[in-house]
C-alpha cells in the first residue's frame, strides 16, 4: 500500500502522512453533524448567529498548514483527510493545524472532535489536549504564522503570537483553560504577563472521554470571548469581569478584564492544537456574528410595560417620567413579570412609586433569559410621607401602611439565565418588626411575627449580573441575596446601604405594646435571656450581599456595603471572590466567606462588629484586607475573629 505525503508548497516531510483511503478510518468513527451553533450566555445579549463564513468537509489538504514538532520517537505521525474527517495521529510530540483562511471581526467557530479508544498507547497517545486557537496571527507579519521556522509545532514557539487559546484536557486530561496571547516577549522570548483563566481545572464536565465525540464552540466579538464545551460555557469574558493574570514565573493574580489593558484581537487565523494525542476532527464551521435584531417598542404606562416584557427580541423604551404602581396597575396584577427573552428594557429617567401596603409580594420578576434591564428608580413610600423612621414604637403599630412587608419576598426577583440588570436604584421600605435588627428572630423562630421585605434576589438561574445597582435598604431584610442553585452570579460597581441604631435606645420604648417592653428588655432568643446590651449598635436590616445554601459561584467586584447586619456575607455559598470592595459600619460582621473564598484589594472597618467573624470556621481562604480606622467604634468585639484553618491573610 502506498502512502502519500502532502505539505502544501513546502518540503515533503516523511513523518507527515496523508492517507486517502477510507478503509483506514471508516471503522474508527461514525460521523454525525455537530449541533447547530448557539449564542449563549451574555454574548446573546446583543449578538446572534450570522452568515456561514466557512465550512470544511476535510476533503482538501491544501487548505491546511500542518506544523509537527520534531521528535526522537520511532512512532510516525499521520494526518489524513477522508470521509469528512481530518484524522491527526500525533504520538510523542505536539502539532498545530492552521486553516489558511483569515477571519475578521466577530466570529463563532464550531467543530466536533473524537479521541479513538483503540489507538491509545501509554504516554505516546493519551486522552487530552483538545486545544483551539482563534484570531491568531504573527505580531509582525500576520500570515507568518504558517512559517514553520518560526512556529515549529513545539508549543513554546507559539507564545509570541497574538490570539486567543482555549483548552480542554490539558496536562493529561486534568485542566480546562483560556488564555489571551502573547504570553512571551517577541524579541527575547521571556515570559510576560497575560490573561490566563485556570479556575475550571479539574472539573470533569469540561474534560475529555475517549470514544465520545465532543462539540467545541469558540467565539470572539469586541473583546468578548466565550469558550463552550459540549454545550456548557467553560469560560466567558466580558469587560469588567474578574480574571486571572499569569505573571512571569507562573504566579496567578486577579485582575479586571478591560479592553484597554487587554485589547481585542480583531482578526487572524483558526487552528487546532494537540499533544501526544489522536484526534479526529469533523464538521468544522465558522459563522459571523450579527447584532440581534430587536423590534423597537415604546411604552408610556405601567400596563403597557407589563405586556411588552412578556414578548421576545425587543428594544423596549419607557417614556421618562413618574409612575405609580398602585394606580398604574389593578390590584390583582400589581407586578411586572419579564417572562420574555432577549429584550432590552430601558427605564432611563423612569421613577416608580410603590406605596407600602399596596402589594404583598415581589412585584418585579425577571423569569426570561438574556434580558437587559437598564436604569429606573423604584421607591417604596409611606402614605404619610415619612422617609426615615425615628419613632419605632408608633411605626410597628401600623401594620397596614407602615410595618407592612412582602412576606420575606424581594422587590425584584431574577430567576432566568444570562440576565443583566444595570443602573437601577431601589429604596426598600416596609417590614415588621423594624427598628430592632435580628433580636426578635429572623425565621421560623421569631417571637412576635415576621414580615420582611428584601431588595433583589437571584435564584435558580445562571450567569446573571447586577451592575451599578443601588439598594437603599430601609426595611428588615436582605439588600441583595442569592440562593436556590444560582450559579455564575456577578455583582459589580454596586452600593447597598442600611441603617443602624444604638441598642440603648430600645430602653426608651416603655409602652406595653412596645416589643422591647414585651421582652422585658432581654434578648428573647438568647440561651439565658440576656439583657439587651447598652453599649452596642445594631443594624436595622439583614445582609448586604448574601449567599444562602447555594453551591454556585459568585463574584463581587467594586462593591460597597454600609450599615447592614452583615456586609459581604457569602459563607453559605460556593466559590466566592471579592475584589476591590468595601464593607463598613455593619452590625454583626463586615465580611465572611465560603471555604476557599478569595478577597483581593478590599477594605473594611470594625466600628460595630469585627472586620470578619469567619462564620462556621470556613477554611482555606486567601484574603487581602485594608483595615479602615474606626474612631467611632463601640461595643466589646475584636478587630477580627480568625477561625478555621489554612488561610492566607494579609492585613
Amino acid at each position: 500500500m502506498d502512502k502519500y505525503c502532502w505539505r502544501g508548497s513546502g518540503p515533503i516531510r516523511p513523518y507527515v502522512l496523508f492517507i486517502f483511503l477510507s478503509a483506514l478510518i471508516g471503522a474508527m468513527i461514525s460521523i454525525s453533524s455537530a449541533a447547530d451553533p448557539v449564542v449563549t450566555g451574555h454574548l446573546s445579549d446583543d449578538w446572534e448567529v450570522g452568515e456561514l463564513l466557512y465550512e470544511d468537509n476535510f476533503d482538501d489538504p491544501s487548505k491546511w498548514e500542518i506544523q509537527i514538532e520534531e521528535s526522537d520517537s520511532d512512532l510516525v505521525p499521520e494526518v489524513t483527510f477522508e470521509n469528512g474527517v481530518m484524522d491527526m495521529y500525533i504520538p510523542s510530540r505536539g502539532a498545530t493545524a492552521w486553516l489558511k483562511e483569515k477571519f475578521d471581526g466577530p466570529v463563532l467557530v464550531v467543530y466536533d472532535v473524537l479521541t479513538p479508544v483503540d489507538t491509545l498507547s501509554g504516554n505516546d497517545i493519551r486522552v487530552g489536549d483538545v486545544n483551539t486557537f482563534l484570531h491568531a496571527s504573527d505580531p509582525v507579519v500576520e500570515d507568518r504564522i504558517f512559517d514553520d521556522t518560526f512556529y515549529t509545532g513545539q508549543f513554546g514557539t507559539y507564545g509570541k503570537m497574538n490570539g486567543y487559546y482555549a483548552s480542554s484536557g490539558g496536562n493529561q486530561n486534568t485542566t480546562a483553560r483560556l488564555r489571551r496571547y502573547p504570553r512571551t516577549d517577541l524579541l527575547n522570548g521571556n515570559d510576560i504577563s497575560h490573561l490566563a483563566m485556570t479556575d475550571k481545572d479539574g472539573q470533569s464536565e469540561y474534560l475529555l472521554t475517549a470514544g465520545q465525540k465532543h462539540g467545541i464552540q469558540m467565539a470572539s466579538v469586541g473583546g468578548h470571548v466565550q469558550y463552550v464545551f459540549d454545550g456548557q460555557i467553560v469560560y466567558e469574558l466580558k469587560e469588567g469581569d474578574i480574571i486571572f493574570r499569569e505573571d512571569p514565573g507562573g504566579t496567578l493574580s486577579r485582575d479586571i478584564y478591560d479592553y484597554e489593558n487587554y485589547p481585542e484581537h480583531t482578526s487572524g487565523y483558526f487552528g487546532f492544537r494537540m499533544l501526544r494525542a489522536h484526534h479526529q476532527y469533523s464538521v468544522l464551521k465558522v459563522y459571523g456574528l450579527k447584532r440581534v435584531e430587536r423590534t423597537d417598542v415604546s411604552v408610556s404606562t405601567l400596563a403597557e410595560l407589563r405586556t411588552a416584557v412578556t414578548l421576545n427580541n425587543q428594544n423596549i423604551v419607557m417614556q421618562a417620567g413618574d409612575y405609580d404602581l398602585e394606580t398604574g396597575l389593578t390590584s390583582s396584577i400589581r407586578n411586572i413579570i419579564c417572562s420574555g427573552n432577549n429584550n432590552r428594557i430601558d427605564l432611563t429617567g423612569v421613577y416608580i412609586n410603590v406605596p407600602v401596603g399596596s402589594v404583598s409580594e415581589n412585584y418585579i420578576i425577571i423569569s426570561g433569559d438574556d434580558n437587559v434591564w437598564i436604569g429606573g428608580e423604584i421607591e417604596d413610600t409611606y402614605r404619610n410621607g415619612l422617609t426615615e423612621i425615628t419613632d419605632f414604637s408608633a411605626y410597628n403599630q401600623d401594620r397596614d401602611n407602615l410595618a407592612h412587608g412582602l412576606g420575606g419576598d424581594p422587590v425584584m426577583r431574577i430567576e432566568g439565565n444570562g440576565n443583566l440588570v444595570e443602573g437601577i436604584k431601589l429604596t426598600v421600605r416596609g417590614s415588621f418588626p423594624y427598628g430592632y435588627g435580628s433580636i426578635f428572630g429572623i425565621g421560623a423562630d421569631n417571637v412576635y411575627g415576621l414580615d420582611k421585605r428584601c431588595g433583589i434576589l437571584i435564584t435558580g438561574g445562571s450567569n446573571n449580573t447586577l451592575d451599578s445597582v443601588e439598594v437603599q435598604q430601609r426595611a428588615f431584610g436582605h439588600a441583595i441575596f442569592i440562593q436556590s442553585g444560582a450559579d455564575g452570579s456577578v455583582i459589580k460597581n454596586s452600593l447597598v446601604e442600611g441603617r443602624v441604631r444604638p441598642f440603648a435606645e430600645l430602653y426608651s420604648e416603655t409602652e406595653e405594646f412596645d416589643l422591647p417592653f414585651r421582652s422585658d428588655y432581654k434578648l428573647p432568643l438568647s440561651e439565658s435571656g440576656e439583657p439587651i446590651p447598652m453599649d452596642e449598635v445594631t443594624s436595622l436590616c439583614e445582609d448586604g450581599y448574601r449567599m444562602y445554601n447555594n453551591t454556585g459561584s459568585i463574584d463581587v467586584v467594586n462593591c460597597t456595603a454600609k450599615k447592614m447586619r452583615g456586609g459581604i456575607r457569602l459563607y453559605l455559598g460556593g466559590t466566592s471572590t471579592v475584589l476591590d470592595s468595601t464593607a463598613i459600619d455593619c452590625g454583626d460582621t463586615n465580611f465572611n466567606m465560603s471555604n476557599g473564598g478569595t478577597i483581593v484589594n478590599s477594605s473594611g472597618n470594625f466600628a460595630y462588629a469585627p472586620l470578619s467573624d469567619f462564620r462556621l470556621s470556613r477554611s482555606n481562604m486567601d484574603i487581602e484586607w485594608t483595615i479602615i480606622p474606626s474612631p467611632h467604634a463601640v461595643g466589646p468585639h475584636n478587630l477580627c475573629d480568625v477561625l478555621g484553618n489554612g488561610h492566607t491573610i494579609v492585613f
